[in-house]
């Protein structure tokens, strides 16, 4: 006669066959992760840098609203941004190398330009800003009716 009766057969068989197939799905899981792993890591590697850092007037306060343009020289690729309410500003995803021109400008006060900045890959290169008071007083014109 047999050990098992039929339903402990059917249980038996139906764990085995799960057995089975849960080494097939990890052995190919493992097979995949060894084979494309190296693949997807060489994607993710720096190709570019940025330039950020913070934007104070003369009295060491920090000023938002400025607007920072970088153009790369050699192609006259540019790249924008505004300092936030901490006096801050970030330019991402540029281009390896230069030369590069900075300029910040803020109604009020005279612009900003530092030229000949060279970029270095994977380090964002630190510039922190003074703007300086404008000069130039702008005067009322008085018009009268006639």
């Amino acid at each position: 006669m047999f050990l098992f009766t039929k339903k402990q057969m059917v249980q038996y068989n139906y764990f085995y066959q799960n057995s089975l197939f849960m080494r097939y799905l990890i052995k190919n899981f493992l097979v995949f992760a060894v084979l494309f792993f190296p693949v997807f890591s060489c994607y993710s590697q720096i190709t570019n840098s940025g330039i950020n850092g913070r934007v104070t007037n003369s009295d060491s306060t920090l000023m938002q609203g400025v607007k920072i343009v970088a153009t790369h020289v050699p192609t006259g690729s540019l790249f924008g941004a505004t300092t936030d309410e901490h006096g801050s500003y970030r330019l991402p995803g540029m281009e390896v190398g230069g030369p590069y021109t900075v300029k910040a400008s803020q109604k009020g006060f005279e612009n900003f330009v530092q030229e000949n900045i060279y970029l270095t890959l994977g380090k964002a290169y630190r510039l922190n800003i003074l703007m300086k008071p404008s000069k130039v007083k702008h005067k009322k014109q008085n018009t009268k009716d006639k």
